[in-house]
């Protein structure tokens, strides 16, 4: 098996690349990869470290034929709905618990140690960045009002810190203050509790590291939520989500989704 990279960003790489290695290990077969430039800027993250370390370069173009991220496949689907046919469970629940989950969460363990400031906090993740004034098919920001509904849900329901997590550039980071100050939840330093950095590896800690996560419609946050121990929720139905169960009509018991904002 061949898994490609891709030309955009580090979820929409790094999903595929976690559900292929674990692939792999299920059906006990080789993984290949080759970096391009497409890998440059990835080079030093955990995940991508990880994936060298787990697969071999090759020339050889029947296995290149056989890549598992293939032109024409919808995002990772290809990739996890095999792995739903061989074990008939969605992938976050038969990826929960195993050597690659294992293997790589020691990883940023290592890198950060086992501190964290979200351990006992609710983190949630805000996609903003690029699609702050609209969204494309997939991804999209929850939207201001909705967001502060998602806040005032998760503090009625959890009752921790909360934290929200985002782009690291002002503009977004303003905005997650600014939601934070029209909801329910008083922290002592509304700044201190919006976090977002361009350390991607620790910002990924943070997030599969918080007592609570609640993703957005974002593969990035994608990534914490599989290699979390704690409690991870989608706040809606979104196509990714299901691409990365592998199947439309299965239900998924390690990663839920929770409509946080009926009734909010």
């Amino acid at each position: 098996m061949y898994i490609s990279s891709r030309g955009d960003r580090y979820g929409a790489n790094s999903i595929p690349y976690i559900s292929a290695l674990f692939l792999s290990d299920c059906k006990n077969t080789p993984l290949y990869h080759n970096c391009d430039h497409n890998c440059h800027k990835y080079k030093n993250t955990i995940i991508h470290q990880y994936l060298e370390k787990k697969t071999s370069p090759t020339t050889d173009q029947t296995i290149i034929n056989n890549n598992l991220h293939k032109d024409g496949s919808i995002w990772n689907y290809y990739i996890t709905n095999q792995i739903h046919g061989h074990l008939n469970k969605t992938f976050p629940d038969v990826f929960h618990d195993s050597t690659t989950f294992h293997e790589l969460r020691s990883m940023y363990f290592d890198k950060y140690g086992n501190d964290s400031i979200t351990s006992n906090a609710t983190v949630i993740h805000v996609r903003l960045d690029d699609l702050f004034s609209h969204g494309t098919k997939n991804q999209e920001f929850i939207g201001t009002d909705n967001l502060i509904k998602l806040i005032n849900r998760a503090q009625e329901m959890f009752n921790t810190e909360i934290f929200l997590i985002t782009s690291p550039n002002q503009r977004d980071k303003d905005l997650c203050q600014g939601a934070i100050e029209k909801s329910n939840y008083t922290p002592e330093s509304i700044t201190h509790h919006v976090i977002g950095s361009n350390d991607i590896d620790y910002d990924i800690f943070l997030m599969l590291t918080s007592k609570h996560l609640i993703t957005s419609r974002s593969t990035f946050s994608f990534i914490p939520a599989l290699l979390s121990n704690n409690n991870k929720y989608a706040y809606c139905e979104w196509s990714h989500y299901f691409h990365l169960l592998g199947t439309y009509d299965l239900k998924c018991s390690s990663f839920p989704v929770v409509d946080f904002l009926q009734d909010a």
